[in-house]
């Protein structure tokens, strides 16, 4: 008997390998234990091709162990088709493929139900006889699942960079050595010590101006105070030289009168010539303590209210230090001064006559080769009592602060409120500024 196995080909014709409809049922039965009595040929090969006879037979083990599915995944798409299982629910679809519904979302999922019947495995053979346990019929519900997946972009994205992440922190991590761009060369740094419109000898009455009292003696606390305050602030540094800029309405008056220098009466504590020997005292020690630090250049700039004084001022200075290898004093009429620091250029006016916008181009005619060899340039001023910077092409405008509080003509002005304070800088031989510390006026503390 030419009998071949139906489940393995979809195409079987009985006829064309020479079975007849009789020895076809016997053969099933011998084979699948299944009576296909009355059926055709055409219905016992669906049967078999689609797996309702063995699986129905073979009960006594899982289905989902003999069940054949059909898996693709194209453009992102994961398509399942599974026919013959007795999965009939989503959630038992879900944990047979055990599903990630963190990456995946079921765009389909369709699950169509059946019931097979069969009877006991018959035992036995042809020659023999066959016979079964009894002739029930048993009932077998299978189902037919076809799905859609698809993946949540957004989420596995997320999940792909978390476990990037996890995979890199759980990586040996290699140290390199530390890169450190040396603060301070083997030439050191420049520390600017400026304390402009201090306007000693301003007379300030709390009552008449609502801000703080002021005097000479209150004045020269201050800037003691303040340029003790910065040396402590800057010590951690390797300085090479200090320049400390001496002037800038240091002086509240100019004349014997007690007038600024174009004739403007100010409000003024005692006599002229008082108040500047107060200041060149004042002075001449805070370079002396400047001095045990590091090398000092004292650069002296005139200011509106103390230009002829100021001059003077710088004059006795030049003389009092004269032979002193370790302080360098700059002086002269000029009312700008520009210095120089290894690759810094720092131009110090009292700007009460010129423009900022003048001062860039000053410097560059003026000092065109000192312009060339240096790539920071700055403009120091005083003169506005407060703290700004603007930068224009490169080229920094910073205005200082000042100690001093307003006075009677500021308070009728109303040019009052700002925090009173004095800085320092430090400046790097070839990287530029590269820190800058305050000493600010707390009201009721100094």
């Amino acid at each position: 008997m030419k009998i071949i196995d139906l489940a393995g080909d979809p195409a079987f014709r009985a006829r064309e390998n020479g079975a007849s409809t009789v020895e076809l049922v016997a053969w099933v039965k011998e084979k699948y234990g299944f009576d296909a009595s009355g059926r055709s040929i055409r219905a016992v090969r669906k049967l078999i091709r689609e797996g309702y006879i063995k699986t129905a037979v073979e009960n006594t083990s899982s289905s989902a162990e003999a069940m054949s599915d059909k898996q693709t995944k194209s453009d992102g798409l994961w398509t399942i088709e599974l026919p013959n299982t007795e999965i009939e629910t989503e959630e038992q679809f879900i944990a047979h493929y055990k599903i990630d519904l963190n990456r995946w979302r079921i765009k389909k999922l369709i699950i169509q139900r059946q019931m097979v019947a069969s009877t006991p495995r018959a035992v036995g053979n042809s020659q023999d006889g066959w016979s079964r346990e009894n002739g029930n019929i048993v009932t077998t519900k299978l189902c037919h699942i076809k799905a859609e997946l698809e993946p949540k972009v957004m989420c596995n994205a997320i999940a792909d960079e978390i476990a990037a992440i996890k995979a890199e922190f759980a990586s040996p991590v290699s140290v390199k050595p530390l890169f450190r761009r040396s603060s301070s060369s083997s030439k050191g740094m420049l520390l600017e010590l400026s304390i402009p419109d201090l306007h000693v000898g301003k007379l300030a009455w709390p009552s008449e101006t609502g801000g703080a009292p002021y005097d000479v003696d209150i004045a020269v606390e201050l800037f003691r105070q303040a340029y003790e305050d910065l040396i402590e602030k800057t010590s951690h540094y390797n300085l090479e030289r200090i320049l400390f800029v001496v002037g800038n309405d240091l002086l509240n008056a100019d004349s014997d009168e007690n007038m600024t220098t174009k004739g403007t009466p100010v409000s003024t504590d005692g006599r002229q010539k008082r108040t500047f020997r107060k200041v060149r005292l004042m002075t001449t020690e805070a370079i002396k303590r400047l001095s045990a630090v590091s090398p000092v250049d004292v650069l002296t700039i005139p200011g509106n209210h103390d230009w002829n004084t100021n001059f003077t001022l710088g004059e006795a200075l030049d003389g009092t230090f004269e032979d002193d290898p370790h302080v360098n004093v700059i002086c002269g009429p000029n009312p700008r001064k520009v210095y120089q620091y290894h690759r810094n250029m720092i131009l110090f006016t009292h700007g009460n006559n010129e423009t900022a916008r003048e001062i860039a181009l000053t410097c560059a005619r003026d000092y065109p080769d000192m312009w060339a060899a240096t790539d920071f340039r700055e403009a120091h001023f005083g003169h506005l009592h407060k703290l700004a910077v603007d930068e224009s092409h490169g080229f920094t405008m910073r205005w200082l602060p000042s100690l001093c509080p307003e006075d009677d003509w500021h308070a009728q002005k109303a040019f009052t409120g700002n925090v009173r304070r004095a800085e320092a800088h430090v400046w790097h031989p070839t990287n530029g500024l590269e820190g800058s510390h305050r000493f600010n006026i707390v009201p009721g503390r100094n």
